[in-house]
């Protein structure tokens, strides 16, 4: 065990202050990224929904590529 005061006891509280940081900047990362990921999902859904609703030839899928492309590069 570390006695309180030490040398050792604080450089285990930096330490351990310096993960805790680490981990609330990764989770805060994976929640931006899962909002991301919504936002270019509900993109894909939009253009399926476009690509549904007419006719086969009215779907460019090409120009649908370009799009996710430009979202995913908007980044």
């Amino acid at each position: 065990m570390l006695e309180p005061g030490s040398d050792a006891a604080k450089a285990y509280a930096m330490a351990y202050a310096k993960l805790e940081e680490k981990a609330a900047d990764a989770e805060m990362r994976a929640v931006m990224n899962r909002a991301e990921i919504g936002k270019l999902a509900a993109k894909l859904e939009q253009i399926a929904a476009v690509c549904h609703d007419n006719a086969p030839p009215s779907c460019d899928k090409g120009m649908a590529l370009d799009f996710v492309r430009q979202v995913a590069e908007s980044k």
